[in-house]
């Protein structure tokens, strides 16, 4: 081989492991926004979703919410781990961003507390579950 054919090959392995290493990190990025969002807008969520009294309880209830999301992980790791090795990587991904974007515009959409009562923070509970699940294949980058 030429010179210019040992560059050319070298150009094109290392173009192709820089966008896999801005696509794994641009889903990571995405995945650690949803955390952080979610923990520093707690304060402002937990009146609407959590029934009213001390703002502490409600607090610690957001937070037992957020904490049983890193639990959820390595099921959604286990589920999809089957998937991508039956269906392929790509559609193992597939669904699972776009069903992280369901469950994520129906927390959006839920209804407060003031309207649906205790169901409000049952549904949000089971909606952050279900988004938990979504969001880890993309640990298993």
């Amino acid at each position: 081989m030429t010179a210019v054919a040992l560059n050319s090959v070298g150009y094109a392995d290392r173009r192709r492991r820089i966008w896999a290493i801005f696509g794994s990190s641009s889903g990571n990025l995405v995945e650690w926004y949803d955390f952080y969002a979610y923990a520093f807008t707690a304060l402002y969520f937990a009146p609407s979703f959590f029934p009213n009294g001390n703002q502490t309880t409600q607090l610690l209830q957001t937070a037992a919410v957020f904490a049983i999301g890193f639990l959820m992980r390595p099921i959604g790791g286990y589920i999809f781990g089957f998937i991508a090795d039956k269906y392929g990587r790509k559609n193992s991904m597939m669904i699972s961003v776009l069903m992280m974007c369901a469950g994520s515009l129906a927390i959006a959409a839920l209804p407060t507390y003031s309207t649906i009562g205790t169901a409000a923070p049952v549904c949000t509970e089971k909606l952050i579950r279900v988004d938990d699940v979504m969001e880890s294949p993309k640990l298993a980058e």
